[in-house]
């Protein structure tokens, strides 16, 4: 066991990203004594979150992963307002593909169920359709039907970055402290609670541990405390393609997209409007969202090699550019293309349904973690659930019910 000093905090929020810092700010604002420790950009930490541009949209093929986006979304203009700080743009939503897909058909069942905030979303039913709502889109010729669904409102994209300033920001008014920091083990703290030891060599000591550090959670073993197992999960990478154009050949009322036809590689993508980076430039992303070209990251190594060296593999740049951007009529490249590289953490990979884990797998430790590539436009209502559940008033409602979210253990080799 280690030392007996009595506890610094009430808990402390390991991982400074958009979940972890959004459980930091709710349960700060509980009156908690709350340490959000993590590094940030400038000292060093990668993640989902340092980038211009994410989806945000309610419209899903899986209920529970409606209900989050759409709770937090709700709450974005309140968030922006508390912290005077801009995050997101509305510019509505559209995911469009073929009709027999999986995919589509539990998209087109939740929208038809009229659940989860998706009344005022528009079917449009084959190509003309298609192409005639939005003249700047040139679908390919394949043979399948086609199929998009439109969501006008409560739709868009955000910047991971400012959004995080954001919710930081809130959380340090409500009194949460900030270390910028690396966790690097926890363990049992004599007479209760636990102590956290950094990186740099010292230690936190809390009552409380809640575990939100993003895809790392699931292979670097000593931030669990001694004896828990590790949770289930696959880590693979996540690739996206900046593709800088002429904006004065940008469509002016594109929405987000997500393209889901038959073919992967071909047919599997997300795309964003023409978004202002930090250096200046004007990008169109173009993420690869389907499996073919994935790749897994087995250990705590191969996850800093990836994002140290940042550069999307040849095979997802090429299969952009010559079915990415053919989508567009008439845009124009204007310089060189950039590339964001990040780590999907799917969990309960054996399973069709991925979702987070928000549990308390061992006394007085909790996670929220697993956000399976989708958690960024729901980190608020994933943070505010993982905050209830740690201050032990846990909040589950009809669509987010609490077995949706319990932590499974990796099954023994």
């Amino acid at each position: 066991m280690a030392g007996s000093q009595a506890a610094a905090y009430d808990v402390c929020v390991i991982g400074a990203g958009l979940v972890g810092t959004a459980a930091a700010k709710y349960l700060a604002c509980r009156g908690l004594r709350v340490v959000l420790l993590g590094l940030d950009e400038a000292s060093g930490a990668r993640g989902a979150c340092y980038d211009e541009g994410r989806i945000y949209r309610i419209v899903d093929p899986d209920i529970v992963w409606a209900r989050l986006a759409e709770a937090s979304i709700g709450r974005y203009p309140a968030i922006q307002s508390e912290a005077d700080r801009s995050f997101f743009h509305e510019c509505g939503f559209l995911t469009f593909g073929d009709p027999a897909t999986t995919y589509m058909q539990r998209t087109v069942e939740l929208v038809r169920s009229g659940g989860a905030g998706t009344e005022g979303c528009v079917f449009l039913e084959g190509r003309d359709a298609l192409e005639g709502r939005f003249p700047w889109l040139q679908l390919p010729p394949v043979a399948h039907e086609w199929l998009g669904i439109f969501q006008p409102t409560h739709a868009g994209h955000l910047s991971p970055r400012q959004m995080l300033a954001a919710q930081e920001h809130i959380a340090g008014l409500h009194g949460a402290a900030r270390l910028r920091n690396e966790a690097a083990a926890v363990r049992h703290r004599t007479g209760g609670g636990f102590l956290v030891q950094t990186g740099e060599g010292s230690t936190v000591a809390a009552e409380k541990v809640l575990l939100a550090a993003g895809a790392k959670s699931f292979v670097l073993p000593d931030l669990l405390p001694p004896g828990m197992q590790q949770l289930d999960a696959q880590l693979i990478t996540s690739q996206a393609v900046l593709f800088q154009v002429d904006p004065q050949t940008a469509p002016a009322d594109m929405p987000v997209l997500i393209y889901h036809g038959r073919e992967d590689p071909a047919q599997r993508f997300y795309i964003l409007p023409p978004i202002r980076y930090p250096n200046g430039s004007i990008y169109l992303k173009i993420g690869y969202d389907g499996e073919a070209l994935r790749r897994p990251l087995t250990n705590a190594a191969e996850v800093d090699a990836w994002f140290a060296a940042g550069v999307c593999d040849s095979a997802v740049v090429t299969t952009a550019r010559e079915h990415g951007l053919s989508l567009f009529k008439g845009l124009a490249l204007a310089g060189p293309e950039g590339h964001v590289v990040c780590v999907t953490d799917r969990t309960c990979p054996g399973e069709e349904r991925h979702r987070p884990f928000i549990d308390s797998p061992a006394p007085g430790y909790f996670v929220a973690v697993g956000g399976n590539g989708w958690a960024a436009k729901s980190a608020d209502e994933i943070g505010r659930l993982a905050g209830a559940l740690v201050a032990g008033e846990p909040d589950w409602g009809p669509d987010l019910p609490r077995e949706a979210f319990r932590a499974r253990p990796r099954a023994s080799l």
